[in-house]
């Protein structure tokens, strides 16, 4: 999922002007009988019956946003942070498995990206 990401935002010149360094933490886990992926700074969610299928429709929307963000210009709203419940439930599954975590820096040097995943 973070390979997509960097392939994709490193692509796009407005990737390259953000204005904003951008820390994502997210998370991918099973409820019940599906999955749930969730960016927990963006409050993005999605679910789906396959794991795959719900990273790769949790990086669409995190692009979607990103971009959408950078091509109106409205860096004030781009962060709505998930409920306290969802950061705590992040801290106990960091606790039990591993974590990938990389740092996405653009060319011009003014922005990166760091993302966490669970």
């Amino acid at each position: 999922m973070i390979s997509d990401i960097k392939k994709y935002m490193i692509r796009y010149e407005w990737f390259r002007r953000l204005p904003v360094n951008i820390k994502l933490t997210c998370i991918i886990y099973r409820e019940d009988d599906e999955w749930v992926g969730r960016c927990l700074d963006l409050n993005l969610v999605a679910t789906g019956t396959r794991k795959m299928d719900v990273v790769k429709d949790l990086k669409d929307l995190i692009i979607s946003q990103i971009q959408f963000t950078a091509e109106n210009n409205n860096w004030i709203y781009l962060f709505h942070p998930a409920a306290k419940e969802e950061w705590d439930r992040f801290v106990k599954i960091k606790r039990q498995c591993q974590h990938e975590k990389t740092k996405l820096a653009a060319s011009s040097l003014k922005s990166t990206m760091d993302l966490c995943f669970v």
